[in-house]
């Protein structure tokens, strides 16, 4: 049975599931995330606070304030049945530049989809 694909409605603007989804390529794979919703967005920026520990973000290198908050926000885009099976966290992952390439490409995703938001590319249906 297919369940349907929920959908998020701006207006006349209706975007489905798979126009959240982006991939990025790195080393020959393919990893496939998902945008998160506002909703989604606040449990991510909790996990960052529970890992502070109380702790003002001024007492952590900010190398290290920018690798603890790419790795919640990957692990939590992340779409598992599409991406390679040896991923299961980043937190295990030891190249920096995977984890720098999939940070990346969720900010350059959320770019794209606040400008189609923003000239109505989503008008109807959803794409």
């Amino acid at each position: 049975m297919n369940v349907p694909e929920k959908e998020y409605r701006i207006g006349q603007q209706v975007l489905k599931e798979h126009d959240l989804e982006f991939t990025v390529e790195y080393n020959g794979e393919t990893f496939t995330m998902k945008y998160p919703t506002p909703g989604q967005r606040h449990i991510i920026e909790a996990e960052i606070a529970r890992r502070l520990g109380g702790q003002p973000r001024e007492s952590f290198s900010p190398a290290w304030l920018q690798t603890m908050e790419a790795c919640v926000y990957i692990d939590n885009m992340l779409v598992p049945e599409k991406c390679p099976k040896w991923l299961s966290s980043v937190w295990e992952v030891l190249d920096e530049e995977l984890i720098g390439k999939l940070y990346t490409g969720y900010f350059q995703f959320r770019s794209e989809l606040q400008r189609g938001i923003r000239e109505g590319r989503y008008k109807g249906t959803g794409s």
